[in-house]
């Protein structure tokens, strides 16, 4: 019986363990949103990976009110470590999509890297790595 008690216990701190080690393991992604407009909302998606991205169904999803060309750092927390990218949009309209003019947009937006394009944004343009808990800048163009 003691050492079924013994053998018991290990196991619970062992699995105690193993859960404290993963929430430990989970980052958190700050991302500071700058040239905003002065109102407006804002709409930010983070990916976790390239066919995800690629047909836009991001892992998490936020929007926030912009005051007065303001808003707070958005924060994702509890992300495992790995590759994401982000893409945001301010709506200037309220319609709830980035609006174009032609084939450019007619809309502050930006993504992950700041990388100026000519077309569609790829994945391998957003891309960026999170080891630790990490602060992303996005330029609205």
């Amino acid at each position: 019986m003691k050492t079924l008690t013994l053998l018991l216990t290990a196991l619970f701190t062992f699995t105690n363990f193993l859960n404290f080690t993963a929430q430990n393991d989970k980052k958190t992604v700050s991302v500071v949103v700058n040239n905003l407009s002065n109102e407006g909302t804002l709409y930010i998606s983070l990916y976790n990976s390239e066919d995800d991205f690629n047909i836009k169904k991001p892992l998490l999803s936020k929007h926030v009110i912009v005051k007065n060309g303001k808003i707070n750092p958005i924060i994702f927390k509890d992300l495992p470590k790995g590759k994401y990218a982000i893409i945001c949009f301010q709506d200037m309209n309220d319609n709830q999509k980035l609006d174009f003019t032609s084939y450019m947009p007619d809309e502050p937006w930006g993504l992950s890297n700041n990388v100026v394009l000519m077309g569609p944004p790829s994945w391998d343009d957003a891309v960026f790595t999170v080891e630790n808990d990490t602060e992303i800048d996005i330029e609205l163009f």
